[in-house]
């Protein structure tokens, strides 16, 4: 039964990535509307038209709608994988093609929740385990909305970075407080982890003067840092993040379609190592801390 609703709960929660992504993708300000005349930026039309538009494309209030003829959706159209597969692919109402992708990020994210709950690395009877638990579902939605994102545009909106680190914060802090029974310590290793993920892409960023990478690694890794709370667990996805960007690059590089200038989107990397150090990082520590002994 619990896979059963992790399951059903994962798909639905791949549909909401999927429409977190496509509402702040409509709700981004264009290049030429980001600077509004000056009479327009107090009351005028500039304003009203993006407050508008922000209410239709909210992700709380906001209703669902085809994304090539506007139309909102019924609620038979909006059931995870079934209602792309009922209406093979196409929409209802202008019988243009829906994306592929979108039953396959629910069916990816159902998976990624059956992961964490059969690998997930402690009991979760014990105290505490389900706050963390539940923290880290809903945080793997806006991580696998920032990975689609970037791989389209090649950026990290921060609206999904702040809004889920303040959950993976209040679940930690949550943990901490009420159930660790060791708070100051957690408080000074999330502090160390959120230091180590984010320091050091802040400190690649300055010396490359953002040639190596965006700002918006930099604030992933205050996301990945308050869900690892762990200094060696946040150097260990670095570590991980670098290998498999570096894997991904080499048969581009060989192949011609990449050059040694060219940038790829580094944060799908670090969301999968994040994935990877928070289920089985503890593990891969001590098997790498035997094979030195």
């Amino acid at each position: 039964m619990i896979v059963f609703i992790l399951a059903v709960l994962g798909l639905a929660a791949g549909s909401l990535a999927d429409t977190i992504v496509w509402r702040t993708r409509q709700t981004e300000p264009k290049a030429e509307s980001r600077k509004p005349k000056a009479e327009e930026k107090k009351l005028g039309a500039w304003g009203l038209r993006l407050g508008a538009q922000n209410r239709e494309f909210s992700i709380l209030f906001g209703r669902s709608q085809c994304e090539k003829c506007g139309h909102k959706l019924a609620a038979g159209d909006l059931v995870p994988v079934f209602s792309w597969l009922t209406l093979r692919g196409r929409c209802r109402y202008c019988q243009k093609r829906i994306s592929w992708h979108y039953p396959v990020i629910e069916v990816l994210m159902a998976g990624l929740f059956l992961a964490s709950y059969y690998f997930w690395p402690a009991s979760l009877g014990l105290s505490g385990q389900k706050i963390l638990f539940a923290t880290w579902l809903i945080s793997l939605v806006g991580l696998v909305a920032l990975a689609i994102y970037d791989l389209r545009w090649r950026l990290l909106p921060t609206k999904i970075i702040y809004s889920t680190a303040a959950v993976a914060l209040a679940g930690r802090l949550g943990y901490s407080i009420f159930y660790s029974g060791q708070a100051w310590p957690d408080l000074a290793k999330l502090t160390a982890s959120i230091a180590t993920a984010s320091g050091v892409f802040y400190l690649l960023y300055e010396l490359s003067k953002g040639k190596w990478l965006g700002f918006g690694d930099v604030r992933l890794g205050l996301l990945t840092g308050n869900l690892l709370a762990d200094p060696a667990l946040s150097l260990l996805m670095i570590f991980l993040a670098s290998l498999g960007g570096s894997l991904a690059a080499l048969p581009l590089l060989a192949s011609g379609r990449k050059k040694l200038s060219s940038q790829l989107p580094y944060g799908p990397f670090l969301i999968a190592a994040t994935f990877i150090a928070y289920l089985f990082g503890q593990n891969l520590i001590n098997w790498y801390e035997k094979l030195l002994t």
